[in-house]
């Protein structure tokens, strides 16, 4: 299963600064394709951050695998805000480690 932010163009592959993320799992391949049905019968209509699929995080912590959590957008607007939160106070905190003088 490949996720990411990568076109598959010569630009895309060559240029842009983009990303791949290949995962081997089932369990992986199995939410995304939950997410890609989901969004393919929404006709990737507003309704998908209604979904539960837009609430996630989904974890993960098998073997062969990163411990990691995946989340999908849009998301409804508190989960939307909760997230930005915690990721802007991880920035901070790191930033107030590294940084001090």
């Amino acid at each position: 299963m490949l996720t990411g932010s990568t076109n598959f163009s010569v630009t895309g592959m060559y240029v842009n600064s983009n990303h791949v993320v290949v995962f081997n799992n089932a369990n992986v391949a199995e939410l995304y394709s939950k997410v890609f049905n989901e969004a393919w019968n929404d006709h990737v209509s507003e309704t998908f951050n209604k979904s539960s699929l837009a609430e996630g995080p989904f974890l993960f912590n098998q073997l062969g695998l990163p411990k990691m959590s995946i989340n999908f957008s849009p998301h409804p607007v508190g989960i939307a805000q909760s997230t930005l939160d915690a990721i802007a106070t991880r920035v901070t905190a790191a930033t107030s480690r590294c940084c001090l003088q």
